[in-house]
């Protein structure tokens, strides 16, 4: 048997190609032989607001409304049981829906962290001396450019899902001055000694 985001389904071994969750094999009758396959392969989504009377999510980053009404819906907040009231702007959604989008799962979590960004390695930022992953939900927002690429000297805050991945910053981006030198003069005494300089910088002053 399998069930997918929570609701039984024939095999479908394509299924297993999971993207963004787990596989969890069941053994029922303690034979040794898995009888259940359970696979959760959640979409990221961050959370704008809620209508509590319609049963809506409102999401960030142009992500469509999520409706959950006449749907049998789960919340879970921070690894604990929740509700809609329980969930705010900013939080991060990990949303497990079933194949005929009549059951969801939504696990959300507040997580974040606060700091500087020392270095970025193949494996991910290193944040104030932590090295953390990045969600393809993340790489996503930046190549539609919501987002910045995270890099050294970045600061701020850092929202994770429920794997502890970074999904979105509201970091302040470090960048690096920029300017071109247009003219400068030597100590008349000295050639090694220079007395002046002018630069252009990016917004077109000239700055000595």
């Amino acid at each position: 048997d399998m069930i997918y985001n929570g609701a039984a389904i024939d095999k479908d071994l394509s299924k297993l190609q999971i993207k963004n969750g787990f596989l969890k094999l069941i053994d029922n009758n303690g034979d040794k032989e898995y009888d259940v396959l359970l696979v959760t392969d959640y979409k990221t989504l961050v959370l704008d607001s809620v209508n509590l009377n319609d049963e809506k999510l409102v999401l960030k980053f142009g992500e469509p409304v999520l409706n959950l009404k006449d749907t049998e819906y789960k919340v879970y907040k921070n690894n604990k049981k929740a509700t809609l009231s329980d969930l705010s702007k900013g939080d991060v959604l990990s949303v497990a829906t079933s194949v005929d989008g009549k059951v969801i799962r939504i696990d959300a979590t507040d997580a974040n962290i606060m700091g500087a960004v020392e270095t970025v390695t193949e494996d991910g930022p290193v944040i104030s001396g932590d090295e953390y992953d990045v969600s393809a939900y993340f790489n996503t927002l930046v190549q539609k450019g919501k987002q910045s690429a995270i890099r050294p000297g970045d600061t701020g805050k850092y929202s994770l899902d429920v794997m502890g991945r970074i999904v979105y910053s509201t970091a302040t981006v470090q960048t690096a001055a920029v300017g071109y030198l247009v003219d400068y003069k030597y100590n008349d005494e000295d050639s090694d000694v220079i007395l002046r300089v002018e630069i252009q910088t990016g917004n077109g002053k000239i700055e000595e």
